[in-house]
This record gives structure tokens, C-alpha cells and sequence, in this order.
């Protein structure tokens, strides 16, 4: 498996070829992905050719998008990962694939259900990223500061560095103002959603990759790129 730009290519031998298939987008877990689409594909007898098209095609809304500065400091990655598996995957990979950079995590947790994802989300970040930016994600009833000291308790379990910014949108842009040095942005749980749950309502907001594009861009202007 090779990186090259923001594609991962991997060399697949089977029993009857071998040859070097393309995904246009990270993620080392996308290459297992990958090698089980391949397989079922095998098993139809869909042709090679067809199988490396589709796959050099293969974008999913929300699934690790990636938008870059100008200078190239600062790439933004984001993606639905919302429980601590599927984030943990995200980290981890994020830390392989660019070696050397630091990583800042930016997520939260949803409110009223599923109260275990903040420890496991927490420890993950705790584990792999330089800093965590403890945000909005769904609040719903719940109160958004107690569900970040919740997951903040976590992080700071395994070690970590975080901060606490309740506005989704700002927490996002201080981020990536923030950028000294090299830095991967890991911008997880909301993906394309439009939308943040407060109370019983559901008020309209940006996407995280409308976030990162137009953030990126006062990046860009700020150090005159």
C-alpha cells in the first residue's frame, strides 16, 4: 500500500491476476473495504478493468473528504465517524498515513442516547491526537458544556491536551487558525449533515466540509497564499 497525493494505491494478487488498484481517497481501512468489494466482485465474475474503474471512482459525501491550504500545512479530513470504533479507525489511520504531522481531533457527542460514545470517543482522542476540540454534535435536551466536560474527563484520562468550544462552527475555524505547524484536522460525527439538534428543534447549519472550505480560505488569505 502507497500513498500518492490524496490516493491510496495497493497491489492485489489473486489467483487468477495481480495489479495495482487506485482509491481516490485516505483511509487504510478503505483498502480492507476495498478487498472485499473486489472479492465479491470475483466471485461475479465482473472483469478487472470494470472493478479498478469503479473503484477509482469510489467517493462517498461525508466519508473522509479532504480539503488542503495552499500551502499544503494544513489538510482538513472529514468524515461521519461518530462511535469509537469507527473513530479510532480514523486516528489511527490519519497518524499512519501522514507520518510526522500533529493531529487535532474536533468532535463531540450526540445528547440524550448512546452515553457510552463519549468515553470511547474521548479515549480515542486521548490516545492519538495532539489536541482534541471538544465541540457541538447533537446536543438535543441535553446541556452541550456538560456533554464536552464529559468527554474532556476522558481524554484527559489517556493523557491528552483538549479545549472546549460549544460553537461547532467557530471550534472548526480556531482550529485551523490555529495552525502553526503541519497538521491534519480530523473533523468528525457530523459529515454532510445540515442541520444541529437543539432541544426538539433542528436548526439548519453549514456542512463540516462547508466549515473547512471557507475556513481554509481565510487561512489561505491571512498568510497571503
Amino acid at each position: 500500500v502507497r500513498k500518492e497525493g490524496q490516493d491510496l494505491l495497493f497491489q492485489v494478487c489473486a489467483p487468477n491476476f495481480t495489479r495495482e488498484f487506485r482509491l481516490p481517497m485516505p483511509g487504510l481501512f478503505n483498502v480492507e473495504n476495498a478487498l472485499a468489494a473486489i472479492s465479491i466482485c470475483q466471485g461475479l465474475d465482473i472483469p478487472v478493468r470494470h472493478i479498478y474503474a469503479g473503484l477509482a471512482r469510489a467517493r462517498v459525501p461525508g466519508r473522509l473528504e479532504v480539503y488542503t491550504s495552499a500551502d499544503q500545512k494544513v489538510t482538513a479530513i472529514v468524515d461521519f465517524a461518530h462511535n469509537g470504533m469507527s473513530f479510532e479507525n480514523l486516528c489511527r489511520s490519519a497518524q499512519a498515513e501522514y507520518p510526522g504531522r500533529r493531529l487535532v481531533a474536533i468532535f463531540g457527542s450526540v445528547g440524550d442516547k448512546a452515553l457510552d460514545r463519549r468515553q470511547a470517543l474521548g479515549e480515542a482522542a486521548g490516545r492519538y491526537a495532539h489536541l482534541s476540540v471538544i465541540t457541538e454534535d447533537d446536543s438535543g435536551e441535553e446541556d452541550t458544556l456538560s456533554i464536552c466536560k464529559e468527554i474532556a474527563a476522558h481524554v484527559a484520562a489517556q493523557g491528552g491536551q483538549y479545549t472546549i468550544n460549544l460553537n461547532r462552527g467557530e471550534a472548526i475555524r480556531q482550529a485551523i487558525l490555529d495552525c502553526q505547524v503541519p497538521t491534519v484536522l480530523l473533523i468528525a460525527g457530523k459529515g454532510t449533515e445540515t442541520y444541529q439538534k437543539r432541544g426538539q428543534e433542528y436548526v439548519p447549519t453549514p456542512t463540516d466540509g462547508e466549515y473547512a472550505q471557507s475556513f481554509l480560505r481565510e487561512y489561505d488569505m491571512l498568510h497571503r497564499l
